[in-house]
């Protein structure tokens, strides 16, 4: 790929009747400032999607450990209901020794904890759903962003490749006129050269006569 100081440091061969040395220089020194700044916004654009690819990958590293999380939070709260079942089993198999009055206390206790852990769990699963959604609607968002970047750059890129078109086409213009100019004087020149010649075998042949 070319970069701004090759445009620069090209050096054309000149020939005869070549193109205008002043506006060739001016031309390329034109094209070099166009295409150091168009490199450069390149270089700067890409940097920036390079970011914005590397926060949307980011992101979905968050998302799956969010989704991960919800799992374990899921997986504990599976667990405190298997512990807080178990813990009720055996108290009331311990309390089965005793009076009908000890029995109903722990039986009391144990719909207590059982309630106590699905409350607690239903809390966990919530904050985890919410904390995913949140998560996901925020990577929604960074991923429409970034396709409307690239929809953005894309067009930029055009506009200045027509840009560079439409300059090169202007410039190349009045090159051609002066081509086109200096062709016709050597055409004209070339002209009375035949006639004088023709007039000089007339001449002969009115002495040989």
């Amino acid at each position: 790929m070319l970069t701004p100081l090759d445009i620069q440091n090209k050096e054309l061969r000149r020939s005869f009747r070549g193109y205008n040395e002043g506006e060739v220089d001016e031309f390329l020194d034109q094209l070099a400032q166009d295409y150091e700044w168009l490199y450069l916004e390149n270089q700067r654009l890409k940097e920036k999607l390079e970011d914005t690819e590397a926060g949307v990958a980011r992101y979905q590293d968050m998302e799956q450990t969010i989704k991960d999380t919800l799992v374990m939070a899921q997986k504990n709260a599976e667990e405190l209901r298997e512990n807080a079942k178990r813990e009720a089993e055996l108290l009331l198999s311990e309390s089965r020794q005793k009076a009908n009055e000890v029995v109903k206390e722990a039986e009391e206790k144990a719909c207590q904890l059982v309630g106590m852990a699905e409350e607690r769990s239903d809390e966990i699963v919530k904050d985890a759903e919410i904390k995913v959604q949140s998560m996901i609607s925020e990577y929604q968002w960074l991923d429409k962003q970034a396709n409307i970047f690239r929809i953005k750059f894309r067009s930029f890129l055009q506009a200045q490749l027509d840009l560079l078109e439409k300059q090169e086409e202007e410039t190349m213009a009045p090159l051609q006129e002066v081509a086109a100019s200096g062709l016709s004087e050597l055409s004209e020149d070339v002209e009375p050269e035949t006639e004088e010649k023709e007039e000089e075998k007339d001449l002969d042949k009115g002495f040989d006569t």
